[in-house]
C-alpha cells in the first residue's frame, strides 16, 4: 500500500495535508471512496 509522507492519516479513513499559506486539505482514502460509493448506490 502507498502512504505518501506528506499525508497524515486518521483511523477513520480520512487524511490531511498542509498546503501553501497554512491551509489544510482534508480527504478520504481510496478504501473509503470505494466502500462509501457502493453503500449509497
Amino acid at each position: 500500500m502507498n502512504y505518501p509522507d506528506e499525508l497524515r492519516y486518521h483511523r477513520e479513513d480520512t487524511w490531511a495535508r498542509t498546503e501553501d499559506h497554512g491551509k489544510v486539505r482534508i480527504g478520504i482514502t481510496d478504501f473509503a471512496q470505494t466502500n462509501w460509493a457502493t453503500s449509497f448506490s
